[in-house]
């Protein structure tokens, strides 16, 4: 009985090992194949009869993908498989869409957020409601992600959190729910790139630990180590 327990469980680990594919694909459409690889994490990009192996990121934009290879050089594959430096991404988006509008407005013991919806066709901004309020004793001043107390924003806009509310106390910058981490300074540019003691990082994604950094390019940005060493973030914070 011994040995068939023993056969039986081996049986199991071996087909649950069979099981398991060493590769999950993350597009897939007409002639074009991206996996990656579970175990070394590298990915693999088929299109057509051209193959890209051993590639450090890829990831789809509409019609392309962004590329980092083994050779950290970053580039992109359009559908039709030829490389290009440059991506312009030219979808446009529909100005009859809904638009929202955020404000903040300090009334001596609070700084109010309240936020208003404009709707194409229906006039004025609909009437504003507060949302969120924040005592004036845990900060000089409180900021949207533009660096101001208004922004507006399209209902279609995705890839940024618009309600991030950034505060400042003594000269420093620090987000509300992490008081803790405090910066000397916010680029409130499109990367939003913070300074700590002289070294960067950027806002939401990854501490200031970089001799320098640089706008994202898409989903990757170029940094460069304390020793020198040039490596890639990813809009994840992962480095490359």
């Amino acid at each position: 009985m011994k040995n068939l327990i023993i056969c039986l469980a081996s049986i199991l680990l071996t087909t649950e090992g069979f099981a398991q594919p060493r590769d999950t694909v993350l597009h897939e459409s007409n002639n074009i194949l991206l996996t990656q690889n579970l175990e070394s994490t590298k990915y693999k990009l088929v299109i057509g009869d051209t193959t890209y192996t051993n590639l450090k990121f890829a990831k789809r934009i509409y019609s392309a993908f962004q590329i980092l290879d083994a050779n950290n050089q970053v580039y992109f594959i359009g559908d039709d498989g030829l490389k290009t430096k440059e991506f312009h991404d030219d979808r446009w988006i529909c100005g009859s869409v809904p638009r929202v509008y955020l404000s903040i407005k300090n009334t001596g013991a609070f700084f109010q957020v309240y936020e208003g919806i404009r709707i194409p066709g229906q006039g004025d901004q609909n009437n504003p409601e507060k949302i969120h309020e924040i005592r004036i004793q845990y900060a000089d001043s409180v900021l949207f992600i533009n660096g101001r107390t208004q922004f507006s924003y399209g209902t279609s806009m995705g890839a940024t959190a618009p309600l991030i509310l950034i505060l400042v106390k003594d000269g420093k910058y620090f987000l509300e729910e992490t008081p803790h981490l405090k910066y000397d300074s916010i680029d409130f540019g499109h990367s939003r790139k913070t300074k700590r003691n002289n070294l960067y990082g950027l806002l939401g994604i990854v501490e200031p630990k970089y001799k320098r950094i640089e706008d994202f390019n898409h989903f990757l940005a170029k940094a460069e180590t304390e020793k020198g060493e040039v490596v890639y973030i990813d809009t994840d914070g992962n480095e490359y």
